[in-house]
């Protein structure tokens, strides 16, 4: 393998470790005001969950889907999703909608559906993208494709803002100060 190939390995690998270790970290605040934060750092080593939740967990079922099919396959990913979400991760009620969908055989493009008629409005697309950014970081088009392809597996979001997420990747990748390398 040749050193730029490793500098891409490692950036992603550090990428996919980054939104881990945020959102393990950041589990112990969520739904807090800044000042409930604030009260709680002092005691973080006490109340650190030490576990991550469903934004790890589909990120990581996303990223799998893409290495092993090689593109933004929705109907993999949604059967990846199926296989491997664990649902006590705290995931909304609409993907668990969703996820139980699938499981019961209801076709990917079907379950984008379940539980909003107007869509989830969560972030659920936004907070698993990251791969999406870092497997298309070479071609703008192809990320806004693909971002928007893994947003429409599971209830309706609102697409322009999962695809400005894996934008900022790509934005990223081409700022020195954040991909050192």
């Amino acid at each position: 393998m040749n050193q730029t190939k490793e500098i891409l390995r490692d950036k992603f690998r550090g990428a996919i470790l980054g939104c881990f270790l945020g959102d393990a970290f950041g589990a112990a605040f969520e739904g807090m005001s800044p000042d409930e934060v604030i009260s709680r750092l002092s005691t973080l080593s006490e109340n650190f969950p030490r576990t991550y939740t469903d934004d790890t967990d589909m990120t990581l079922s996303l990223t799998e889907s893409i290495i092993e099919s090689g593109k933004v396959d929705p109907e993999d990913i949604a059967n990846k999703f199926s296989q491997c979400c664990d649902l006590t991760r705290g995931y909304g009620i609409g993907t668990v909608k969703a996820v139980h969908a699938l499981r019961a055989g209801v076709a990917w493009h079907q379950v984008s559906s379940v539980g909003f008629e107007k869509g989830s409005f969560g972030n659920g697309a936004a907070m698993r993208v990251s791969p999406v950014g870092l497997f298309f970081h070479h071609d703008l088009e192809a990320l806004r494709e693909a971002a928007m392809d893994q947003a429409n597996v599971t209830p309706a979001a609102r697409p322009e803002e999962v695809s400005h997420k894996g934008e900022d990747h790509y934005r990223a990748e081409r700022n020195p100060l954040a991909w050192p390398g």
